[in-house]
């Protein structure tokens, strides 16, 4: 798969100390990846399918919770892609990867500040299994 990615892009980062509180009780970790194909992109180069990718995630630490949303516009050259079953699971994965070591570097200088020490190291790990993927309809 030859793929062409145009900049990553931070929809919204948040970071919150975890507060002894009902509504921070319970709070779980989760990410969701999301996949939407866009049909009638401009800049779409001829012959080849654009896509969005996005994760969504929550993440929640003794210390604080993280949560956002990342996402960044990707065309799949010379391939028609028209829905997430068109795109198998290491493709996805290439996909999205330049999305979840966005979330690491953020969260790696974030909590380096917020916490006055070394910031956390994420690891979604290579042999982590790809989160669900939602499809989107189509833009």
């Amino acid at each position: 798969m030859e793929l062409q990615r145009l900049q990553e892009v931070v929809e919204a980062y948040h970071y919150d100390i975890r507060q002894p509180i009902p509504e921070h009780e319970n709070l779980q970790t989760s990410i969701n990846v999301e996949m939407t194909p866009i049909s009638n992109y401009e800049e779409k180069p001829e012959g080849s399918s654009a896509i969005q990718a996005r994760v969504r995630f929550q993440m929640a630490f003794s210390e604080f919770l993280i949560s956002g949303f990342v996402s960044q516009i990707n065309f799949i050259l010379n391939r028609e892609v028209k829905e997430q079953s068109d795109v198998s699971n290491e493709e996805v994965h290439e996909i999205v990867q330049p999305l979840f070591d966005l979330i690491k570097r953020l969260t790696y200088e974030v909590t380096e500040i917020a916490l006055d020490r070394p910031g956390l190291e994420l690891n979604f790990g290579a042999q982590m299994t790809p989160p669900p993927v939602d499809e989107k309809e189509e833009v």
